[in-house]
C-alpha cells in the first residue's frame, strides 16, 4: 500500500501484517526538516515499510517538537509495539572520544569542551566498536516526552554513518575513501584509510561556496587529490543542486552511495533514491 502527498510518503509491503509487529524492528530518524521511519523484518532480511514526513519551517524549538509530536501520534505505523525501536537524532552537537580515554562520568565535560550545550540537554554516548571510540552527543530535553512512549534506543546520526561505513567498506581495496553525507544546513565528512577511520567532522553551510570550501579544506589538510580521490555522496543532495554542481567542478570522481542488500531486496523501495536515506536504512547494520 502506497500513500503519497507533497509532505507525506508512506510505502508498506503487502505482507506487513502477516507477522506481529513484535517481530519487527522500527527505526525513526529525526532531522531539522523531515521525519523518516522504516520497519525491518529480520526473518525476511528486508524493509517492509517506509515513512517520510516533511516538517514545515517552524519559528522555534518548541514549535518543532510540537510538530514532531503531532506527526508521531497521528501515524499508526509509529505507534505499534515493535521488537525494538531506534531513534536517530540528527545533530552537530557531538564529539568523538577514543575508547581508551573515555570515562562515562566525564561525558558531559568532553562534549562541552568542543560544543555549546543547553543546561537541560540530555547527554548520550554511542559505543562505536569499529571506530574504537565513543560518540558523545546532546539531545534536547523537549524530545524526551515526544518519543519516550516508544521506549527507544537513542543514537546520533554520525554514529550510524561512521560505523556502517567501517562495516560495509572493511573489504574494500581502495586505500583512501571519502564520504560526504548531506543534511539541511550541515554535512558530515568521513575519510577511511586502510579500512580505519582517519577523519570525521561536521560542517555547517549556508551556500554552495561554504560547502566546497570545507570539502577542499579537508582535502588540503589530509593531502588528498581532487583529481584522483573518489567521493561518495549520500543524504539530502541531488544532481541538479548547486552544491553538487560546485562539488563536481572541483572533484570529478563522484558517485552516490549504493544501497545495502536489505534495501535492494525491498520492492517497496525500488523507486526511492536510497542514497538519500542511507543512514536510516544502514542503522540495522550497527551495534551501538
Amino acid at each position: 500500500m502506497d500513500e503519497e502527498t507533497f509532505e507525506h510518503l508512506m510505502k508498506k509491503d503487502a505482507g506487513f501484517g502477516l507477522n506481529p509487529p513484535s517481530s519487527y524492528q522500527m527505526i525513526l530518524s529525526l532531522g531539522k526538516t523531515s521525519l523518516e521511519s522504516a520497519v525491518f523484518d529480520p526473518s525476511k532480511k528486508k524493509f517492509i515499510a517506509f515513512l517520510q514526513h516533511q516538517i514545515r519551517n517552524t519559528s522555534g524549538k518548541q514549535e518543532y517538537f510540537d510538530r514532531l509530536k503531532h506527526i508521531i501520534i497521528g501515524e499508526e505505523l509509529l505507534n505499534l509495539s515493535y521488537k525494538s525501536t531506534s531513534v536517530i537524532w540528527q545533530t552537530q552537537c557531538a564529539t568523538l572520544v577514543p575508547m581508551p580515554l573515555y570515562d562515562e562520568q566525564e561525558r558531559k565535560t568532553y562534549l562541552q569542551f568542543n560544543q555549546m550545550t543547553d543546561p537541560d540537554d540530555v547527554i548520550y554516548a554511542d559505543k562505536m566498536q569499529n571506530a574504537d571510540a565513543y560518540n558523545i552527543f546532546a539531545v534536547p530535553s523537549q524530545l524526551m516526552p515526544v518519543v519516550e512512549f516508544l521506549h527507544p534506543q537513542i543514537h546520533n546520526h554520525a554514529s550510524v554513518f561512521i560505523e556502517s561505513l567501517l562495516l560495509t567498506k572493511r573489504h574494500s581495496i581502495e586505500p583512501m575513501q571519502v564520504f560526504v553525507n548531506v543534511h539541511s544546513g550541515f554535512f558530515d565528512m568521513v575519510v577511511i584509510h586502510d579500512r580505519k577511520l582517519r577523519f570525521s567532522n561536521s560542517f555547517a553551510y549556508a551556500t554552495a561556496e561554504d560547502f566546497i570550501y570545507f570539502v577542499l579544506f579537508v582535502f588540503e589538510q589530509l593531502k588528498l587529490l581532487p583529481e584522483k580521490n573518489h567521493v561518495v555522496l549520500s543524504g539530502e543532495i541531488v544532481k541538479d543542486s548547486a552544491i553538487f554542481e560546485i562539488l563536481y567542478k572541483y572533484i570529478r570522481n563522484i558517485s552516490f552511495a549504493e544501497p545495502i542488500s536489505e534495501v535492494a531486496n525491498s520492492y517497496i523501495l525500488q523507486d526511492i533514491a536510497a542514497y538519500q536515506t542511507q543512514n536510516l536504512f544502514n542503522t540495522i547494520l550497527c551495534e551501538l
